[in-house]
């Protein structure tokens, strides 16, 4: 919940009929008035690792006062989109170097920290995992000519997000 304190008496110009809350982005301004005198409000729907600009003025029933900015950052959380563009090269038989990109910006709720990979064997079902910071991922010692199922998660801060399709 957002709350604050109310002007000081001599700064009122009357009674406090309402509040206006804006609340901005970089991209978007989101107006509430708050029809009471109360000083707190509860603002939902807030996207994770955005920072927001929070600004509160009183009106009396002479008009809007004044407001001045508060800036928060969300906290980061698990992402909600897959990484992108997987691909991969096998410089040879054994070998096999998977690339891909960063979630989209809008679904990586955080500083990516790093990507979990699992790879499966189609022929003898055995699963390979691995955990690195950055792409690419060089796989050695593969058996040569058998198919591999490859999928990538990224995390930021506590679980990995979503698996990218099979690859």
């Amino acid at each position: 919940a957002l709350q604050w304190n109310p002007p000081t008496p001599d700064k009122q110009n009357g009674v406090i009929v309402s509040y206006t809350i804006n609340v901005m982005t970089d991209d978007q301004v989101q107006r509430m008035v708050v029809q009471s005198n109360a000083t707190q409000q509860t603002i939902s729907n807030l996207i994770p690792y955005t920072t927001y600009t929070f600004s509160i003025s009183a009106s009396t029933r002479i008009g809007q006062g004044p407001s001045l900015p508060y800036v928060v950052t969300t906290s980061e959380t698990t992402p909600t989109g897959p990484p992108l563009n997987i691909s991969h090269t096998t410089p040879n038989p054994g070998t096999l170097i998977l690339t891909w990109s960063p979630p989209d910006p809008s679904y990586r709720n955080g500083v990516v920290r790093g990507y979990l990979v699992v790879i499966s064997e189609l022929e003898t079902s055995p699963t390979l995992y691995f955990n690195t910071s950055t792409p690419p991922l060089s796989i050695p010692s593969l058996h040569p000519f058998y198919t591999y199922n490859c999928s990538v998660s990224t995390y930021t801060v506590g679980l990995p997000g979503p698996y990218s399709p099979p690859y």
